[in-house]
């Protein structure tokens, strides 16, 4: 069903121990079973249904007992005795999806506070803010926007260290340098905020690299010979005010400043960050750091409070563009897009660039659904972020604007 209220409706009706205890398992972000690929069985054995073992299968793997090959093959044996639902069940778990059409804030407005939600605050859009009320003649700050991935490192005291994504998924501590660092050099009692980059031999990975190689630590991967990783921080907050989803009552620049005393190392830095006066200088430093090859800036209002979802006073200049495509197929759906399609297949005329392009408006999927034999070898107009180095180079964060024929 596409409506929320019905999903609700029958998740309510569903309701029992054993789908609490599902939705946990799969959704709960605290949880890592680091396993980068399940075992494919492919008999169609009466096997048993999803019992006790399965379970004690998943805390092994959570809390690293096994791990490699050995926890493959534990899981494959696991995995080997189950019946063909449970054995799907299971996997779906494993993968973190259960493909059932609803999402974390569904679940949790069904049944309160049972998924953990990591606090997190964004940016708004420069075009959506009215930046009028800020004191630009005192200054405005304005940082370097990072191509890496997100990261929460909690210093709870100087023997305890946890770094997690923006989901929450904790990353495995012995990967890095940086947690033995931040015991001895960072403030206990703080939540910093930032972006890992991943380094090899002192260079700067390209993000789809990187990135990649950091998805890879999460799920139990290790980090390859000759690379670093390095932890960019821009801010720090006290963690009874993350832990209670509270509204901060610092100031960003004087929780600047405390950040910049933290003394820099190969594994740490502190975004770079000017002052600028006017939103031109705004857009005179953006377009700098995008010829020196960065994805942007953040401009940010010295008292600005932390709090949890979209702030006003943090505003991001980004680069988006749009480009013309020419529509070559379209991939297989599934989950709520089985009826549909999952992408459509777009490239460029020359050939040197394709991509996959799935995020759209419900209306632009059924009609290109509608009308797949008009649409193909037609043009249609993309906006992206940036272009990809690969090859053939792709798009990053592809979104559908419109067809021609619309």
């Amino acid at each position: 069903t596409p409506k929320k209220t019905e999903k609700e409706r029958l998740l309510k009706e569903a309701d029992c121990p054993e789908l609490r205890r599902v939705l946990k398992a799969a959704y709960d972000p605290t949880l890592n079973y680091y396993i980068k690929k399940v075992p494919n069985i492919t008999h169609k054995g009466q096997g048993a249904n999803f019992n006790e073992l399965p379970w004690l299968m998943l805390d092994s793997l959570a809390r690293r007992e096994v791990t490699g090959n050995e926890a493959l093959d534990q899981l494959e044996a696991t995995m080997d005795f189950m019946n063909i639902k449970s054995r799907e069940l299971y996997s779906r778990i494993i993968k973190r999806d259960l493909r059932a059409g609803f999402s974390v804030s569904t679940i949790n407005k069904v049944f309160k506070g049972l998924i953990p939600e990591t606090p997190y605050m964004r940016c708004s859009l420069l075009s959506k803010v009215d930046t009028s009320g800020w004191d630009w003649s005192g200054g405005i700050f304005s940082q370097t926007k990072l191509d890496g991935m997100f990261c929460n490192i909690s210093v709870v005291d100087e023997d305890t260290v946890v770094m997690t994504s923006r989901q929450g998924t904790e990353f495995p501590l012995d990967q890095f340098e940086i947690p033995e660092y931040m015991t001895i050099y960072a403030e206990p009692g703080y939540q910093y905020h930032g972006e890992l980059i991943v380094l090899r031999y002192d260079d700067i990975l390209p993000r789809e690299i990187g990135n990649g190689i950091l998805n890879s630590i999460l799920k139990g991967g290790a980090r390859p010979n000759g690379c670093l990783v390095k932890f960019v921080a821009w801010d720090m907050v006290d963690l009874d005010v993350i832990d209670g989803h509270k509204k901060c009552s610092t100031p960003y620049h004087e929780r600047y400043d405390r950040l910049c005393k933290v003394p820099y190392t190969d594994c740490f830095a502190v975004t770079e960050t000017c002052i600028i006066h006017s939103l031109d200088e705004a857009y005179q430093h953006y377009q700098e750091l995008l010829a020196e090859g960065q994805e942007g800036s953040i401009i940010k209002n010295p008292n600005m409070l932390w709090r949890d979802g979209t702030s006003k006073e943090q505003l991001k200049l980004k680069l988006e563009f749009e480009v013309d495509l020419k529509i070559v197929g379209f991939t297989q759906g599934n989950g709520k897009n089985a009826n549909t399609f999952g992408s459509i297949s777009m490239e460029s005329s020359d050939g040197l660039l394709k991509v996959d392009v799935s995020g759209m408006s419900d209306d632009l999927r059924m009609y290109a659904h509608l009308h797949r034999d008009d649409l193909l070898d037609t043009i249609a107009t993309v906006k992206a972020n940036d272009i990809t180095k690969s090859s053939p180079a792709s798009l990053y964060l592809p979104r559908l604007v419109d067809f021609r024929s619309f």
